[in-house]
This record gives C-alpha cells, sequence and structure tokens, in this order.
C-alpha cells in the first residue's frame, strides 16, 4: 500500500470517526433537551428546574422563593396552554379552508399530521 493510500485511508477514518461522534453527541443533546422541556411542561417541573439552579441556601431562602417560582409556574403554565389552544383553532381553520381543495389522499395526510400536534397539557390530558 503506497503512503497515498495509507494516508486516504487514515483520513477516511478520521472523517467517519468524527461523523459517528458527532452524530451520537447530538442525539444525547436532543434526547436532554427533550427531557427537559417534558419536565418543564408538568406541573411544579418550572419550580423544581429554578431551585435546582438556584440552589438555595436553607429552607427559609426556599420558603421565601418557592411562592415566587410557583406564581410565575402558573402564569407560564396558562400562557402555554392558551397559546396551544389558539393554534389549534388556527391549525382546524386551516384545515376547513385547505379541505375543498384537496383530494382524499392529500385530506387523510393532512388529518395524520395534524393528530401528531395535539400534545398532552401540563396535567398530561390531550386536547
Amino acid at each position: 500500500m503506497t503512503i497515498n493510500a495509507k494516508s486516504s485511508l487514515i483520513l477516511l477514518a478520521t472523517l467517519v470517526l468524527g461523523i459517528a461522534l458527532g452524530a451520537l453527541g447530538m442525539g444525547a443533546f436532543f434526547h436532554h433537551r427533550g427531557d427537559h422541556l417534558r419536565e418543564l411542561r408538568h406541573p411544579g417541573g418550572f419550580v423544581r428546574h429554578m431551585e435546582r439552579i438556584i440552589q438555595p441556601r436553607d429552607e427559609a431562602q426556599r420558603d421565601a422563593i418557592r411562592p415566587i417560582l410557583e406564581e410565575t409556574d402558573r402564569f407560564h403554565g396558562s400562557t402555554m396552554d392558551s397559546t396551544h389552544a389558539r393554534m389549534m383553532m388556527e391549525m382546524e381553520s386551516l384545515r376547513v379552508r385547505l379541505a375543498p381543495h384537496l383530494d382524499e389522499a392529500q385530506r387523510e395526510r393532512v388529518e395524520a399530521t395534524f393528530d401528531g400536534f395535539a400534545h398532552p397539557d401540563r396535567h398530561g390530558h390531550r386536547p
């Protein structure tokens, strides 16, 4: 095997290894991000997350900041729920407006896609 062939083979192996490691790293990153977002969606998830970040010094500090965090959690939850409800209404309107222009197969694909948009609310219920 020539020097050029060996060099090319080493370069190709390094490239393949780099691609594989990058893909694994991105997969782990997005998996962790998904877990994080699921935690925040549940009641009290935001409060637990912020307490882990803040790391209160003692119970007195935890008791002082918890009502602030809980109030913000309730606000975020109601904002997200109302925004999702408005988005779902708009998607239903889109489906109705598109229907006359689509054939049966296209309508079925649109319906299947829209079914995936309904995610559980902060209490685990689907709209």
